[in-house]
Parts: structure tokens; C-alpha cells; sequence
């Protein structure tokens, strides 16, 4: 639930953020041991979704999710500026849920992936690190990996490059190998070729959701 205007126009967005860090430990610990809090989220997830691909992105269900966004892009631009970096095209993965839900769905028409007992949508890729990748929540909701299947797609679609260089630490290595693999599977293989994972240690500093 979004804070009151009274209360959130008047923080900074340093005391927002230490706000929402706040919550997201409080909601992790609390998802662990309340099944109904787990439920509530799921939903309200989907809510959001939906909202999102039926273009309702003014629903209140939304305020606060473009809140966050604001924060974080105005925190980054600040960041990267100190750098001397400027980016000439910004995307966003909640841009991809309306195209990973359809790209999802063709994936199942077409039998390279499928539905598993438990409901989810997978794709068998018999990888190095995993045998199948999930790219639908039983619920039909997205994940990050459909939504960077139908991001890449879309990127290849418009700038055709030689290369596409992903600046990940090293704990994504799975998501990238299931990326690359469901790219093949899909007939890409010369996309999946392009995408290269340039990974570096694991950061330290506050974990966020055990805090």
C-alpha cells in the first residue's frame, strides 16, 4: 500500500528509499511464514500485469510501482552522471509483459514449451546448469526470463548488432544459459550466439531481503 501524499511528498528520495528497503525486508520475512500475505501478493501481481497490458497504467494499483520507477531512473541518471555516462535509450522490462505474455503463448502453440504438473509453463533446454527453464507462473503471470526473451527479440529487431553484452554478476550465469538455449530452441540461434554474459563478483553491501 502506497504511503499518504502527506507523508510521501514530503520525504526525499533518500528517505523513500530507505522506506521501501524497509518494507521489502519486512515483506520477504513475511512471505516465508504467511501463506494468505503470499496469496495477496501473488494476485496483486497479476493485477498489475494486466494493468499493465491492457494499458491502465494511470490504475491505482499502479501509483506505486511508477513511483519506485521514478525514484530508481532519477537515482541512476544522478549516478551515472557523476560518471560522465549518458544512455541514448532507456527500456524498461515491465515495456515486455504484453509481448512475453503472447510470446509465451506461442511457445506453448508450437510445443517448445509446456504446461508441468505443478502448473507452470517450461521449456526443456537440458542445459549445463538446469534441465528446464519455467517462462509462466501458474497463474499465467511473467517472469524474468520471458520478459528477456521478449526483450532481446525486440532489440535484435531494432538495432541488429554484432553483439549484445549483458554487465551481470556472476549469479545470473543460469538465467543466461536458459536465455541462449530457448533463443535455439526457438530457431535464433544466430541471436543466441550474440548474446554474451560479462559477468563480475558478487557486490557486498546490504542484502535487502534479509536485513
Amino acid at each position: 500500500v502506497r504511503p499518504s501524499d502527506s507523508f510521501w511528498n514530503t520525504c526525499s528520495d533518500v528517505d523513500k528509499i530507505r522506506a521501501l528497503t524497509d518494507c521489502y525486508v519486512v515483506a520477504n520475512k513475511q512471505s516465508k511464514v504467511d501463506e494468505d500475505f503470499r496469496d495477496k501478493v501473488r494476485d496483486t501481481f497479476a493485477t498489475m500485469e494486466d494493468c499493465i497490458e491492457n494499458n491502465e497504467m494511470s490504475s491505482p494499483v499502479l501509483q506505486l510501482w511508477r513511483d519506485i520507477r521514478e525514484i530508481s531512473e532519477r537515482h541512476l541518471k544522478h549516478f551515472y552522471n557523476m560518471l560522465n555516462i549518458e544512455f541514448d535509450r532507456w527500456q524498461y522490462e515491465s515495456s515486455y509483459v504484453t509481448a512475453a505474455r503472447r510470446l509465451t503463448a506461442a511457445l506453448l502453440k508450437d510445443q517448445i514449451a509446456r504446461v508441468a504438473p505443478s502448473g507452470i509453463s517450461v521449456v526443456d533446454i537440458n542445459g549445463e546448469l538446469e534441465e528446464y527453464a519455467v517462462v509462466r507462473r501458474s497463474d499465467h503471470t511473467t517472469l524474468y526470463l520471458s520478459r528477456e526473451l521478449a526483450c532481446i527479440l525486440n532489440r535484435d529487431e531494432l538495432f541488429h548488432a554484432d553483439r549484445y553484452l549483458y554487465v551481470v554478476d556472476r549469479a545470473q550465469r543460469k538465467h543466461f544459459e536458459a536465455l541462449r538455449s530457448i533463443l535455439k530452441r526457438i530457431g535464433r540461434v544466430d541471436l543466441a550466439e550474440k548474446v554474451e554474459h560479462v559477468p563480475y563478483g558478487r557486490v557486498k553491501g546490504l542484502s535487502t531481503r534479509y536485513s
